[in-house]
């Protein structure tokens, strides 16, 4: 996954004032992320439930400017940049539920003022794959 330098400081630093499991969406072309949306609504103490309908509102906008959804991101306590068995169980339920084989879309895991980690979902032969991804910073 591609990042602006200036949206990866944006990021790390916005999600510092959030409680952890807190999250946002990603919009970009290809594997380029160009948008971000913070979810605020759902911030839960040991998950992250992304606001539905926030998420359906920002891919529409997002659409009308050719630009694609790339996945959510959510925060994780310091040191735990790894994800835990409920991101994958819900990942793969999303996954499933609405992409097609072969479409990838990204979830990273930040950890405020320090890291993103990202991880790619892939679904192959109706099978979700997660794996972790190279974030490249840009400019």
């Amino acid at each position: 996954m591609k990042l602006s330098k200036k949206l990866f400081d944006e990021i790390i630093y916005t999600v510092e004032i959030s409680p952890y499991e807190s999250g946002g969406f990603l919009g970009g072309v290809n594997d380029t992320v160009t948008n971000v949306v913070y979810d605020s609504k759902n911030s839960y103490f040991a998950s992250y439930i992304p606001d539905n309908d926030l998420l359906n509102d920002s891919i529409r906008t997002w659409a009308k400017n050719s630009i694609e959804f790339l996945g959510m991101f959510h925060t994780h306590y310091p040191n735990c940049a790894s994800m835990s068995l409920g991101d994958e169980k819900f990942i793969s339920e999303l996954m499933k539920n609405n992409c097609d084989e072969n479409d990838i879309l990204y979830f990273p895991i930040v950890i405020a003022r320090k890291e993103i980690s990202v991880y790619a979902a892939k679904l192959i032969n109706s099978k979700c794959e997660i794996k972790k991804d190279e974030l490249i910073l840009l400019g």
